[in-house]
């Protein structure tokens, strides 16, 4: 099992990929990919999203961010990790974070690696 848990600061308008040169970007072996990504602020108006990638396969488009319940809490594996997907050997993972916001915004990601064979 491998595990990718980070935060970023997002800058506003931008998009960023957040997995870009992480050494398990590829994976080793046929896997599932559990993916949660959180905001740290709430408001309507911060529609923070994720575009995540498996290979070429899109396996998730403008999936919401979830806002922290406690701040500074991250990610909860127990009930964050709302995009799966399976991938197979050397398949890429990617991980677009968009900002619409007019400020800069923190978000954390967390990504499960589970080898399935």
């Amino acid at each position: 099992m491998n595990i990718i848990n980070n935060t970023v600061a997002v800058a506003a308008g931008a998009t960023v990929n957040v997995l870009a040169g992480d050494i398990f970007q590829l994976l080793r072996r046929p896997s599932r990919v559990r993916v949660g990504v959180v905001k740290q602020i709430a408001g309507a108006a911060d529609l923070i999203s994720a575009r995540f990638t498996i290979g070429d396969a899109i396996i998730a488009e403008q999936a919401q961010a979830k806002t922290e319940i406690n701040a500074g809490g991250g990610v909860d594996v127990n009930t964050d990790l709302n995009i799966v997907g399976v991938g197979n050997t050397n398949d890429s993972l990617g991980l677009a974070i968009t900002n619409p916001a007019g400020a800069a915004r923190t978000v954390t990601f967390y990504v499960l690696i589970e080898p399935i064979a």
